[in-house]
């Protein structure tokens, strides 16, 4: 009676254990890894769209730089968060920064402000420096700053020049 025990093929309690825990190591691992694919999915998510507000706001001042005649605001020889340029057709172009709101406003022709970026998007510094290169050019210098309302970690800032007739 005591061979019939013996040949009873199975794993033992040991052997259950030893694969169990091998196992929930391999799945432990496996979860970690796809959770680490998601999250990296997630950050390049939030980057695109924060390359692509920056790029938005770069060709918007481009678009209106490129039909200003003169600087309003700021002043030759100083700085401001908002800039307003006089353009061919008549009236100003005001483009204003509200940090309260970390949101950037355009306005065309004295009509509303407009926001120039989206909700996913934060701006966080927007600063128009004017320079007097004589008395028939002047240039402007832009610093814009973006970060992500998600993740805070994810920034990208531009400077850009531009010479004005």
């Amino acid at each position: 009676m005591i061979s019939i025990f013996r040949n009873k093929n199975g794993f033992t309690l040991i052997e259950s254990l030893i694969y169990s825990t091998l196992l929930a190591i391999f799945l432990g691992g496996a979860l970690i890894f796809v959770n680490s694919i998601i999250s990296v999915n997630s950050s390049m998510q939030e980057y695109n769209e924060l390359i692509a507000n920056q790029e938005f706001i770069e060709r918007k001042l481009h678009w209106l730089l490129a039909s200003a005649t003169n600087v309003a605001s700021p002043v030759a020889g100083t700085a401001s968060a908002t800039l307003s340029i006089n353009g061919r057709t008549s009236g100003i172009y005001p483009v204003s920064f509200s940090p309260a709101s970390s949101t950037l406003f355009l306005s065309l022709n004295s009509g509303p402000a407009k926001e120039i970026s989206n909700s996913r998007v934060k701006i966080d510094s927007f600063l128009a420096t004017h320079f007097s290169n004589s008395q028939t050019s002047s240039s402007l210098l832009i610093y814009l700053e973006l970060s992500s309302n998600k993740y805070s970690y994810i920034k990208v800032s531009s400077t850009l020049s531009y010479v004005l007739p």
